[in-house]
């Protein structure tokens, strides 16, 4: 796909954006895309401007944020539990660590496995077991981003070659 508003080079390890140019680091941070989404249909209408192998590259961080909140608030993550969106999100067949998603979250939130895996994801709902009623909202909305964004960028934010703030 050709774009003229960003480049890929060196196998996926720069991304050249019209103001900057990043390099090294996770594709989370390279790719402006905080929650690693994959490239297609929802990324494009989520404001996604090319892809960089199999994820989605979006403008500015605050672009793949919108879109990730955008993925999280979906049908498909909505109706589960905490413990059933993180596992949809993550899932284990992607090669991801799907367990450490779930200990994060629990360790950011201080509570018990089992309340994590009946609660429903809107806050407002009164917890019931095996629950699936809820809507991501609100602060457990933003910890779960989180958490997937700790897990996916990782600590290394590689460095900026051409804007000056970071080398």
């Amino acid at each position: 796909m050709p774009n003229k508003k960003m480049q890929i080079e060196n196998n996926g390890q720069v991304v050249i954006y019209p103001e900057s140019i990043k390099e090294g680091g996770t594709p989370a941070w390279r790719n402006n895309n905080v929650g690693n989404l994959k490239f297609g249909t929802f990324a494009k209408d989520h404001g996604a401007i090319g892809f960089n192998g199999e994820f989605a590259v979006f403008p500015d961080m605050k672009t793949g944020q919108d879109a990730q909140v955008a993925r999280l608030k979906t049908q498909k993550f909505q109706s589960k539990s905490i413990d059933g969106a993180l596992k949809a999100y993550a899932p284990k067949e992607d090669n991801n660590d799907t367990e450490k998603y779930i200990l994060l979250f629990l360790s950011s939130k201080e509570v018990s496995r089992l309340k994590v895996s009946m609660t429903p994801l809107k806050p407002a709902n009164p917890i019931k077991h095996h629950s699936h009623a809820g809507a991501l909202a609100g602060r457990t909305l933003k910890r779960v981003g989180d958490t997937v964004y700790r897990i996916e960028n990782g600590k290394d934010d590689g460095s900026f070659i051409s804007d000056g703030r970071k080398k």
